[in-house]
């Protein structure tokens, strides 16, 4: 792959290894005349798009500024000024108007926002923003390669379709929320799972996401939620972060780590530096984990380990996470089921009390990363830190300190139980209440389907 040098003048960009012959012009009306440019009625706005696409994307049919200006009969000088906005990281125009987001892709996003906060991860508006180009981005080519809806777009379609922000809840607070009725709930489907299938130990899982970050958010900060929840504190989402994605067995052993990064890594001799070569590495606009995430995981590293560790193929496996948007959808539960592959999800705001990996390594795991990072910012330290501090803190006798704390594989767990006390606010019997309302029609297909239970 060569490179494309970017001079002064949009109209001389130079690859010696392309011409604009007639199959190539061919081949770039071809590509501008599809769905992904079809939103776009201005000609300028096709061409701009095109030029800053192709000069990210050397396999994209290479056609000059000067050439498909001509082609599509738009001003050069307004193309000059609107290619440079974009190369400069801002708003193909000025201010984004209303209809940014179409109607179909609303009830996506307000699925998402609901199924986030109702996991302790309301977001803030800049994620907002992010998730809304990781959506519309599908139908877009200007969205996906970067352009953003607006603040004020973002606030107008957030007021129309029932949302608010306020600052977070800390989570000392909202530990105090998960009462006796919601524990026994969950450990009572945990039961009938086992009981059912007899799972043995190198075949029962713990999957979690966790957000890496040079910052910490700022307590005064807001979240978007719905006026019925409380927001929740979390993890910041600065210019430099990763998502790991890990995955621990009762067995205390553990599965090869994911990391989703928001954009490709490129340089070979800092990836041998940072001995980078070897892990398992997605890409995507936000850097968050998202569906497609989630069943591109479970089919290149959960199924390929169960089944090196089955006995029989038809034996069944359990998969416990948290609530995350990610974790519910028809795809990955479908494929979940053809592998034989039971999932319980977590109650809303218990995995400080019953994820494993929380409770049992995250705080090693944290030590271990400060310890390592080396403060100096982007990707690659991030995932160096990230990969020494995994590798001192998921260790046989820290998962299976895990898997006790979170009362998983307790036997008689009856007696964790009578310590914990019935709901004495009504903030605790409203979150329970939300996490059934969502997910109790999808517990009982689940159980006939899927044997996936959600709660």
């Amino acid at each position: 792959m060569h490179c494309i040098q970017i001079q002064s003048d949009p109209f001389v960009v130079m690859n010696p290894q392309q011409s604009n012959n007639k199959q190539t012009t061919h081949s770039v009306v071809q590509i501008i005349n599809s769905e992904s440019y079809a939103s776009m009625n201005s000609p300028t706005r096709k061409a701009v798009y095109y030029v800053w696409n192709q000069e990210k994307n050397p396999l994209l049919p290479y056609i000059s500024g000067r050439n498909i200006t001509a082609m599509l009969q738009c001003s050069r000088d307004r193309f000059i000024y609107k290619l440079k906005r974009v190369r400069n990281g801002l708003d193909y125009d000025d201010t984004t108007k209303d209809g940014f987001i179409h109607d179909d892709e609303s009830e996506e996003l307000i699925g998402l926002l609901k199924e986030v906060q109702s996991n302790k991860e309301c977001m803030t508006l800049k994620e907002a923003r992010l998730l809304v180009s990781e959506v519309v981005g599908r139908r877009r080519v200007d969205v996906g390669l970067g352009k953003m809806i607006s603040e004020s777009g973002m606030r107008r379609w957030m007021s129309n379709n029932g949302f608010t922000m306020s600052r977070p809840l800390k989570m000392y607070d909202v530990k105090s929320m998960i009462d006796r009725r919601t524990a026994v709930q969950f450990f009572s489907n945990v039961r009938l799972l086992r009981d059912l299938e007899h799972y043995p130990l190198n075949l029962m899982f713990n999957m979690d996401e966790w957000w890496i970050s040079t910052e910490k958010k700022q307590m005064s900060g807001k979240e978007i939620h719905t006026p019925d929840i409380d927001s929740i504190c979390q993890q910041s989402s600065d210019t430099d972060h990763i998502t790991l994605i890990d995955c621990i067995a009762t067995s205390n052993h553990y599965m090869k780590p994911s990391y989703i990064i928001p954009s490709p890594l490129r340089d070979t001799t800092k990836m041998k530096e940072y001995l980078l070569d070897d892990l398992h590495l997605i890409v995507n606009h936000s850097g968050y984990m998202t569906g497609v995430i989630f069943n591109k995981w479970i089919n290149e590293i959960l199924v390929p380990y169960v089944n090196e560790k089955r006995t029989t193929p038809d034996q069944h496996t359990l998969l416990s996470c948290d609530a995350h948007v990610s974790s519910i959808n028809e795809e990955a539960l479908q494929t979940l089921k053809h592998n034989n592959i039971d999932m319980i999800v977590l109650p809303v705001h218990s995995t400080s009390k019953y994820q494993s990996l929380d409770v049992g390594i995250y705080s090693s795991y944290k030590d271990n990363f400060r310890r390592y990072y080396r403060g100096k910012g982007g990707l690659y330290n991030l995932l160096f830190a990230s990969i020494n501090a995994f590798q001192c803190s998921f260790i046989p006798t820290k998962i299976q300190g895990a898997w006790e704390a979170s009362h998983i594989l307790d036997e008689n767990i009856n007696e964790y139980l009578n310590t914990l006390k019935d709901a004495e606010v009504e903030e605790s019997s409203t979150l329970t209440d939300y996490a059934n309302r969502i997910c109790v029609s999808h517990y009982h297909y689940s159980i006939r389907n899927t044997r996936s239970i959600v709660l």
